[in-house]
């Protein structure tokens, strides 16, 4: 994984982690008590819809309603994504998510033979999707090496590499 794909992912979680404490203290802070024997008065801050959409906007320099956009184009590009690799299983290389000003989605295959028609089609219906060529190694080849290079590691008495469960889904 890149430097670049780390970061995003970060980023990713930081947001959902921001999320998650913007809906708890939301639901914590959502009634303050009234006057004296008044009715509860709901509280006036944001949703934490409101606070991941600023947060967005802020972080990738994008207006309000285009935050709220990507933010909502994030899960069905996920699944986009994940019928390509579906379609092209043998030369998958990667896939992602680019947030800057390109926002959309991306599958990278090995070698430099057109995507299957399959793959092209539905790339092709979505405009924020691409397929890109020209890989030297699929990603399964990688993560063989990783593990290889893992196992080696660990049988050579190091601490620092943990046994992983790629690949993660």
């Amino acid at each position: 994984m890149s430097d670049s794909q780390i970061h995003k992912s970060k980023r990713l979680i930081r947001w959902l982690g921001l999320l998650a404490a913007a809906g708890l203290a939301a639901a914590l802070l959502s009634v303050q008590p009234g006057a004296a024997g008044a009715a509860a008065v709901p509280d006036p801050e944001p949703s934490p819809v409101d606070l991941a959409v600023t947060s967005y906007a802020a972080d990738y320099s994008v207006s309000l309603t285009e935050a709220q956009r990507r933010l909502d184009r994030i899960q069905p590009l996920q699944e986009i994504l994940a019928s390509i690799r579906d379609l092209e299983t043998t030369r998958l290389a990667g896939w992602g998510i680019d947030y800057g000003s390109n926002f959309g989605g991306w599958v990278q295959l090995t070698g430099d033979d057109p995507p299957s028609a399959a793959a092209t089609a539905v790339a092709a219906a979505h405009t924020d999707v691409g397929i890109r060529t020209g890989a030297d190694n699929s990603l399964a080849e990688l993560l063989t090496a990783q593990q290889a290079c893992s196992a080696t590691a660990r049988s050579a008495g190091s601490t620092t590499v943990p046994p992983r469960a790629w690949p993660p889904w």
